[in-house]
């Protein structure tokens, strides 16, 4: 018999700190498969090797202080891929001033977490981001099949258009023979 349970939702852990990653674990995976990263580098690496958008994380939550990167400027990198645009980044850290949270949002971040997160709240945020995500898809993928249909119509109304033309300058061709006087 086949299993109608549906596949968890991945999130990518960008998060240095093993507490923080042992909390995460705990608040989040029964419900949600979870990728870490420990720092920038391993980041990218998984980021950058995702075989295809199957493989691809719904979310990421992402630390700025890291041992080898600033979770922002990875936040920008991230953002500037093509292909992993889409993902929703929520920047989860312990600094509270405002301008930190302004280059954050800057740097193309969706949210802002601070440090000790609420789980209720992280729930909720991740679960918005997720269903966003989920919508943004859906959305793509109609307007790939539009696009699909538009390509069609376009190719069937091409032979009549041609025919009419061809006929427009037959026409055009007739008046101006007539109209020669030698």
């Amino acid at each position: 018999m086949l299993s109608s349970k549906k596949a968890k939702k991945r999130i990518l852990i960008v998060e240095d700190e093993l507490f923080n990653i042992e909390l995460y674990k705990e608040m989040l995976e029964t419900k949600y498969e979870l990728l870490i990263a420990e720092n920038g580098e391993q980041a990218i690496s998984t980021m950058e090797n995702l075989s295809d958008s199957s493989d691809e994380p719904g979310l990421v939550l992402l630390d700025v202080m890291l041992p080898d990167a600033n979770g922002i400027e990875l936040c920008k990198r991230f953002k500037s891929n093509k292909t992993l645009l889409h993902i929703p980044i929520i920047i989860v850290t312990t600094l509270e001033a405002p301008e930190d949270k302004i280059r954050a949002l800057k740097a193309g971040a969706n949210d802002y977490l601070v440090k000790p997160v609420d789980q209720s709240e992280l729930f909720l945020k991740i679960q918005n981001h997720l269903t966003m995500g989920e919508q943004f898809e859906r959305i793509k993928q109609q307007n790939d099949e539009i696009n699909r249909y538009v390509e069609v119509i376009i190719h069937d109304l091409k032979n009549p258009l041609s025919v009419i033309l061809g006929y427009m300058e037959l026409m055009e061709l007739s008046t101006t023979v007539n109209k020669d006087p030698h």
